[in-house]
């Protein structure tokens, strides 16, 4: 009697804490959802700003004296301010800051302090003074990168002989090979650098520009220009016509700021009409650039290089859907997306002045935001079966997908070209884990099946192939690192009908067990691009918890100990700040290169992580 007693009163303690549990998960979604329905929308959509750090602002401070253009609404004050605080105690400073990193960049420090100095900091302060210990111990200017040596000799402080020469050619689109050949952010960058070099271009802007304190060698003598201009008026009426609707280059602004400087270069030659054409384009950028930097909301000043309105909204639609929003209240945010079809491929882009160039990853995750609303209207059934057809037509030949092209892996003679720009990006768009994943998941909601599908066999054939033969999961081209490869590779895998006790599948969902905190999250830095040790290792965030916490209940997981253990910080984590907030860098742009803050992420992924993890305990 006693021991039925016994027995009966740990059953009911049981079911009462699954009971306050599934409690307080709800009170957490809907926290949560409260949340993300209180920011502020441009429209019937969310724009948060990713951005890539203050160093791009430095940049973009430099180059409005190098252009001669004064622009009221910069804050030079509230600019010095920032760059005071989040300097390293060594004296470097990060892009983006990321709590696992107790030190900095040599390129993030060098634009910095040259930007400190142009507004007027005494180079004896102690903030200038250790970040020059930084960069001189760093190898001095001579190390940066070549993107920075670019800038670096445009203003006279280094020569352009160390600068690769670029054909022009390169750049009409009649050739066999041309920039399009290259990753589709690489072109844009590349044309006006051509010019530059081309042109020897530089300018002399007097001693608060000198940067001879962070040289290891001597200056080398700056090189004599041509007194005719090389480049001709069909490069240039190129150029021209390259410029984005919204004032971009490529809807990047560090290719928009180097397109000013050659067409500012090339405007003193041209004719009336030339000119004319020039002025307006210039306006209509500095216009872009204005907002992306220093119009941008809670990310003013952050280092906002792209417009991502599309992919934000993606993901915080889905996050609203998944945490038990009504599909008829979303359909306004849905009908935005649908706007931003591609109409001749069915694709969708990043943001805005991306129309040129939609890509799969961000038409997967608008793929999974429109679906569910083709049940209120069935109008989106139309464009998601497009996007879904599109996405199929961008296969690799290898069986992955890249982002923005098909087999855009390069050969011997665009490797040659541009090989010496390696160190600043990517160079080609080659297939990802990451992407190949978002795809499957998007596909295999739209039935497409292992079992019926040759695009999906081969795909699930790609990301077997990529498992890292030691640790059993994959990488992470777009996101930091191995957990989001790793989320989004078990994510399509899953979706598309691969048993959860498949090999592959067990042995990453184990290796979730392996690296989680003891607070019960997860957190991966950075530096595992360049030390695979390093995998899954770092504090915990609520971002890469959400896409652990995901990737453990698509594998049926979700009642493990490991599981509850994630989805307990993240609810703590929520009743603690009021909302989650990443204190490490979660994206990234070029790995190992540079880095992205994405605001809209602990928003959404989490969300998306609870709800789910919500419905599998029932």
């Amino acid at each position: 009697m006693k021991h039925s007693l016994l027995v009966f009163l740990l059953l009911f303690l049981a079911v009462s804490v699954q009971a306050g549990q599934r409690e307080k998960l709800d009170e957490t979604i809907r926290r949560a959802v409260k949340n993300i329905e209180d920011l502020t929308l441009e429209g019937p959509h969310w724009n948060l700003y990713a951005h890539l750090g203050p160093p791009y602002v430095s940049q973009y401070y430099l180059f409005l004296q190098w252009l001669d253009e004064e622009c009221a609404a910069f804050d030079e004050e509230h600019f010095k301010s920032l760059l005071f605080n989040e300097q390293h105690i060594d004296g470097s400073w990060s892009a983006v800051r990321d709590i696992n990193r107790e030190s900095g960049d040599l390129d993030s420090t060098v634009q910095n302090y040259w930007a400190l100095k142009a507004l007027g900091v005494d180079t004896s302060s102690k903030v200038m003074a250790r970040a020059r210990t930084f960069v001189l111990k760093k190898g001095g200017l001579e190390k940066t990168t070549m993107l920075v040596k670019v800038q670096l000799a445009l203003f006279g402080q280094y020569s352009w002989k160390t600068i690769p020469k670029i054909p022009l050619a390169l750049f009409y689109q009649w050739m066999p090979i041309n920039d399009g050949s290259f990753g589709q952010w690489i072109g844009p960058h590349l044309l006006p650098i051509a010019y530059f070099r081309k042109e020897l271009l530089s300018k002399d802007l007097g001693p608060r520009f000198n940067l001879d304190e962070l040289r290891i060698s001597e200056r080398p003598r700056r090189e004599e220009r041509k007194s005719k201009k090389a480049a001709s008026l069909s490069f240039m009426d190129t150029m021209l016509q390259r410029q984005q609707p919204r004032g971009s280059w490529g809807g990047y602004t560090v290719a928009t700021l180097f397109c000013l400087a050659a067409l500012q270069d090339y405007r003193v030659a041209a004719d009336d009409e030339l000119k004319n054409r020039i002025d307006e384009a210039s306006e209509r950028a500095f216009k872009f650039l204005e907002r992306m930097y220093l119009r941008s909301g809670e990310a003013a000043y952050r280092g906002v290089t792209m417009d991502g309105r599309y992919w934000d909204s993606a993901l915080l639609l889905q996050a609203l859907h998944e945490g038990g929003k009504d599909s008829q209240e979303l359909i306004s945010a849905g009908r935005y997306l649908r706007s931003g079809i591609d109409e001749n491929t069915g694709g969708f882009c990043f943001g805005e002045d991306f129309w040129y160039a939609p890509d799969t990853d961000d038409t997967a995750e608008i793929v999974l935001a429109l679906s569910p609303l083709s049940k209120v209207e069935k109008s989106f059934s139309v464009d998601v079966d497009r996007a879904s057809q599109w996405l199929c037509s961008m296969q690799n030949n290898d069986g992955g997908w890249g982002a923005f092209a098909r087999n855009n892996n390069g050969n011997v003679l665009l490797r040659w070209v541009a090989k010496d720009f390696e160190d600043s990006a990517d160079l080609f768009d080659d297939s990802s884990e990451d992407v190949t994943g978002h795809v499957l998941e998007a596909l295999g909601h739209q039935g497409f099946h292992l079992d019926s599908s040759k695009v999906v066999k081969k795909a699930v054939r790609y990301l077997k192939k990529r498992v890292h033969p030691r640790l059993g999961i994959w990488y992470g081209r777009w996101g930091v690192n191995y957990i989001y490869g790793t989320n989004a590779a078990l994510g399509g895998l899953l979706a598309v009908g691969l048993p959860n006790d498949d090999p592959v599948v067990v042995q990453a969902l184990d290796w979730f067990n392996g690296v989680q905190n003891k607070d019960g999250g997860y957190g991966e830095t950075v530096d595992s691009y360049k030390d695979d040790s390093l995998a899954g290792l770092g504090q915990s965030t609520p971002t890469q918890t959400a896409w652990a916490l995901t990737a453990l209940v698509a594998g049926g997981r979700a009642k493990s100990t490991t599981a509850r253990k994630a989805a307990a910080y993240l609810m703590n984590e929520l009743e603690k700040r009021g909302k989650w907030v990443d204190q490490s860098t979660v994206g990234t742009g070029h790995p190992g290169i540079c880095y992205m803050n994405y605001p809209a992420y602990p928003y959404a992924f989490p969300v998306i992580a609870l709800a789910r993890y919500r419905r599998a305990l029932d």
